[in-house]
């Protein structure tokens, strides 16, 4: 994910500086103002990673075990086994059944 990070801030910093020179800006200062931009995106994005990181970090050990409210369904016919006629049925019939 850093990874990407850092080439977006590059790609947003690369891109400033190309229209401040397109603007007729002196070279150094389109460079300067590309390299701040790519910085700063890059230390926002790197802020925010940690941020989350740390809150995910911290939400583990307070997570509680899920409890179910509703009674479960009847799944009685899991348990029974596959005949050899359930595999040779037709689907009409067994549509009807």
């Amino acid at each position: 994910m850093r990874a990407l990070f850092t080439q977006l801030s590059l790609l947003v910093g690369f891109i400033t500086a190309f229209n401040m020179n397109a603007a007729n800006y002196s070279l150094a200062l389109a460079i300067a103002t590309g390299l701040l931009v790519a910085c700063s995106i890059y230390a926002v994005l790197l802020l925010g990673d940690i941020t989350i990181h740390r809150v995910l970090e911290e939400k583990v050990g307070a997570l509680t075990s899920v409890r179910f409210i509703d009674d479960a369904f009847d799944s009685d016919w899991l348990d029974e086994p596959i005949s050899e006629t359930d595999l040779t049925t037709p689907t009409k019939e067994a549509i009807a059944a």
